[in-house]
């Protein structure tokens, strides 16, 4: 262990405990929510500073408050009970069916031959593909993700990528980030959408074309401000170029489709249509969705066995992942989220220049994103609380939304965004911390001047309310 690694061990250990002690005493809040609150943060600290492996963090968030007393164990494992948990796994199967039929490599192998050339196409390719994906197929997020990194992971070493480079790491960043982005562009793309939608039905009315008029053009905005981020930051130093004739050798040169690959594709598909014919069916998309991807795992019908299930799956990851999902039940059960929100919005900010105003309440939401974690429960406080806000105090709704709603659309550390785990997960761990890390907070900043403002001065000028 160096010196400078022990230097932040020991600094991140005597912070855990300072922040431990001091929002566990003195915290103006009701014991139970002041208890409850001390070890969230202490376990984000601990990821943080990396002093205890992810799963630990996890497992410690969880289960010491439900141990403890503090939080109903229903509370605290409510996840698990949500589609919207269990969605990160469907996505880790289609990635190793993809991966162990060939199915990605074929894929992989049709984008290079057709639109790849170098470094700012394949990026473009991602982007594009993700667009397709979110308009196409309502909340295909994990789906397209796991998808995508089965694509375009063989290309990036194809283009002579390894692990720990910036092309690795810009090619994975690309497949969530182009997804996270391209799922504003309409009401159906991102999961979270209709949540957002619902907690704002008090106070203003958006339906799927009113969605169109108010959010897709700044939506647009963002998905190209994420392409220039992700193509810019991570440029390899020396001219990339992908050989498009051998990528087309290949591919003429590969056997006919096999029965495997045809029987991913089509549980794939089965696993899309549950989403896409939800108006008709009327079932739980995500529960179905769920059935479906364990057909991968039925002998005969499927192409995955039970030693992959154990194997290729990373369960440490979901208990990871379990425990920031717990973070955002916990808050919500003892009020914490509501309190936060109220002792930080300013008096007279509704006399503020609205692009301030959304300035400020972008600005608000990143600090929040690092306490809360997870995105549900950010915007089950914020909206309801900043739309009652705006309502009472003649604030512009529409802005108050949408600077609500793009500002958790970055991240800064991995924990705060799950599809980032995930897509992490599915490099097998080598996208890099300091990667995601990197991009997160250039894709922070440019929302906050850039996307923001642009976004405002959009509903001013077609007169939103």
């Amino acid at each position: 262990m160096t010196l400078s690694h022990s230097v932040k061990h020991a600094s991140g250990w005597i912070l855990a405990m300072l922040t431990g002690i001091g929002v566990w005493c003195f915290l103006p809040l009701e014991p139970a929510a002041r208890h409850c609150f001390a070890i969230i943060l202490v376990g984000i600290v601990c990821f943080i500073f990396d002093l205890l492996p992810n799963y630990i963090v996890g497992i410690w968030i969880t289960i010491l408050p439900v141990i403890l007393g503090i939080t109903p164990a229903d509370v605290a494992l409510k996840a698990t009970t949500q589609w919207a948990w269990w969605i990160i796994l469907i996505g880790f199967m289609i990635g190793v069916a993809f991966n162990k039929t060939g199915l990605g490599n074929r894929f992989g192998l049709y984008f290079g031959a057709t639109i790849v050339k170098g470094w700012f196409t394949v990026i473009l390719a991602i982007f594009l593909m993700n667009v397709f994906f979110n308009i196409l197929v309502p909340f295909s997020g994990a789906a397209a993700i796991a998808i995508g990194i089965s694509i375009f992971m063989p290309i990036a070493h194809d283009m002579g990528f390894r692990p720990g480079d910036n092309g690795f790491n810009g090619i994975a960043l690309a497949c969530v980030t182009s997804n996270l982005l391209a799922g504003e562009l309409v009401l159906t793309g991102w999961p979270i959408n209709p949540l957002a939608v619902t907690l704002f039905s008090p106070y203003f009315q958006l339906d799927y074309m009113g969605w169109i008029k108010y959010i897709t053009f700044p939506a647009s905005i963002l998905v190209i401000t994420g392409y220039f981020a992700v193509a810019l930051v991570f440029k390899p130093q020396q001219p990339v170029l992908y050989d498009s004739k051998s990528a087309k050798k290949q591919l003429q040169a590969l056997p006919r489709i096999s029965i495997a690959e045809v029987k991913t594709l089509f549980i794939t598909l089965l696993i899309l249509l549950a989403f896409i014919t939800q108006p008709w069916h009327g079932l739980e998309a995500g529960w179905l969705a769920l059935g479906f991807s364990f057909l991968f795992f039925v002998p005969v019908i499927g192409v995955l066995d039970t030693k992959e299930f154990s194997t290729q799956l990373p369960w440490h990851f979901f208990m990871f992942l379990l425990g920031v999902f717990s973070i955002g039940y916990q808050l919500n059960y003892h009020n914490i989220q509501i309190w936060l929100a109220q002792s930080t919005m300013p008096n007279g900010i509704e006399n503020w220049h609205p692009i301030l105003a959304n300035g400020y309440i972008s600005c608000l939401m990143t600090l929040m994103h690092l306490v809360v974690g997870s995105i549900v429960p950010l915007l089950a406080s914020f909206i309801p609380t900043l739309a009652s806000y705006a309502s009472d105090s003649g604030m512009p709704l529409i802005m108050t939304f949408g600077a609500v709603l793009f500002s958790s659309k970055r991240w800064i550390f991995p924990f705060q965004e799950a599809f980032v785990l995930m897509t992490q997960g599915l490099t097998g761990g080598m996208l890099e911390t300091k990667a995601i890390i990197k991009l997160g907070t250039i894709l922070t900043i440019l929302i906050i001047l850039v996307v923001i403002p642009i976004s405002t001065f959009y509903w001013r000028l077609i007169g939103a309310p």
